[in-house]
């Protein structure tokens, strides 16, 4: 099956420390992210569940302060990994963010790309209000 990509860059006038704190609090993502209810901690990541109950599970695979963040994902539609790229540019913060995803069903194909463009600018946007 084909793995579809999709990255997004955004820059935000917070320090990169503030930025990451806030990314990395997994627990606080029920308060500022719309599509995530509850989170669940397991070992070696979390799961996250949407307002819906559906479940995509991460795993960290990469973490290295401040600077870089990435994850295996799976969930009952697709399967492929996530990665979080943190830059100190002046006194602000660029934010990179790449998603592969590999959908299990080859019929939702020409769907995937659109859709993780959506959800990664929802997830930019979510953010900046955070801040």
């Amino acid at each position: 099956m084909i793995m579809i990509a999709s990255t997004v860059t955004a820059c935000f006038p917070q320090s990169v420390e503030k930025v990451w704190a806030v990314l990395t609090d997994i627990e606080g993502y029920p308060r500022w992210r719309g599509d995530v209810c509850r989170v669940e901690l397991v070992p070696g990541g979390f799961i996250e569940y949407a307002p819906s109950d559906f479940a995509t599970r991460f795993t960290v695979t990469q973490r290295k302060e401040c600077a870089l963040w990435g994850f295996d994902i799976a969930n009952d539609n697709l399967t492929g990994s996530w990665l979080g790229e943190l830059r100190a540019v002046g006194e602000g913060t660029q934010v990179t963010f790449t998603e592969l995803a590999r959908p299990k069903n080859p019929l939702v194909l020409p769907l995937v790309k659109p859709y993780l463009r959506s959800q990664q600018h929802r997830f930019i946007e979510e953010l900046r209000a955070a801040l």
